[in-house]
C-alpha cells in the first residue's frame, strides 16, 4: 500500500484522521505501541473496539489536502481541528471518496513471536502443496481471498491442512490460531481465507518453513 488518508472509528464517530505513505499496518502498530504516541492510552482502553478505514490516493499532495478536508470536516477530537479550519470551504461540492475498512486492527499487537506446528505424519505431497500456497499467498492482499485452480497446485486439493501457528500472548500464556478462516472448493478451484489478523511476515515465516521442511524430507 503507497499513500492513503486513514481515519479511526469509534462508535460510528470518527475520533482520528491520519495519512501514511508507506505499509499502514506499520504506522497503526506504532500508534498502538509507541507510550509517546498520543492514541497509545487510547488504543489500551478502546483498541477492540476501534474499527480503521482507509482510501489510497495517488501522492503526498492528494493525501495532504484530503487529510486536511477531512479534518475540518468532521474535527476529531485526536486532531487540532483549529488548524485545518476553512480548508472545507475551499472544496465545496467535492465528495468524500469511499473508504475500505483496514485489517488487521489491535489484534495485530498480539502476533509476535510465531512457531509452526509440527504435524506428525505431514506427507511430501502435503509439504509442496503448502509451500505453493504460502508462495501464492505472500503475492496478494491477506485480508482478503485468493484462489488457486485445480490444476496449478502440485498435488490434490484434498492435500491441504490448515496451518496452525502458536502466538506468545502479553499474558505469558500462549494461543493457537490457524491462519486460514475458511477454505472452499468448488469450480475446479479452491478459495483459501486468510485470518483477519494474519501479517505478511506470518505468511513469509509459514512459507519458509513449509520449504525448509520440504527440502529436508527429500534431502
Amino acid at each position: 500500500m503507497g499513500h492513503c488518508v486513514y481515519k479511526y472509528v469509534l462508535d460510528d464517530e470518527i475520533i482520528y484522521i491520519g495519512k501514511n505513505d508507506t505499509e499502514l499496518k506499520s504506522r497503526v502498530y506504532s500508534h498502538e505501541t509507541e507510550k509517546s504516541d498520543r492514541l497509545y492510552r487510547f488504543f489500551e482502553k478502546y483498541g477492540d473496539k476501534l474499527k480503521i478505514y482507509y482510501t489510497e490516493v495517488k501522492n503526498r499532495l492528494q493525501a495532504d489536502l484530503l487529510e486536511s478536508f477531512l479534518i475540518d470536516k468532521y474535527k476529531p477530537s485526536f486532531n487540532i481541528a483549529k488548524n485545518y479550519e476553512g480548508v472545507c470551504s475551499l472544496f465545496k461540492g467535492v465528495k468524500e471518496p469511499k473508504f475500505r475498512e483496514f485489517r488487521p486492527k489491535a489484534e495485530s499487537r498480539s502476533l509476535r513471536h510465531l512457531k509452526p506446528r509440527r504435524s506428525a505424519g505431514f506427507s511430501n505431497s502435503k509439504y509442496e502443496n503448502m509451500a505453493f500456497i504460502m508462495d501464492k499467498a505472500s503475492e496478494h492482499d491477506f485480508t482478503e481471498s485468493i484462489t488457486i485452480k485445480d490444476k496449478e497446485l502440485p498435488h490434490s486439493w484434498k492435500l491441504i491442512e490448515k496451518p496452525v501457528v502458536y502466538v506468545n500472548m502479553p499474558d505469558g500464556g500462549v494461543k493457537e490460531i490457524c491462519l486460514f478462516d475458511d477454505v472452499k472448493h468448488e469450480d475446479n478451484s479452491i478459495t483459501i481465507t486468510f485470518k483477519p489478523c494474519i501479517t505478511t511476515e506470518i505468511v513469509h515465516m509459514v512459507k519458509n518453513f513449509y520449504e525448509k521442511k520440504l527440502l529436508l524430507e527429500t534431502s
